[in-house]
């Protein structure tokens, strides 16, 4: 999952607003 994080990091610029969103959506989409 680190290693999703900082993949997802990487692709949005780290905004931390959009990445707190984007982590939500992934989580939604993969029922974790």
């Amino acid at each position: 999952f680190a290693l999703d994080i900082s993949r997802a990091r990487k692709v949005l610029g780290y905004q931390p607003s959009l990445l707190r969103q984007g982590l939500l959506e992934y989580i939604k989409h993969n029922d974790y």
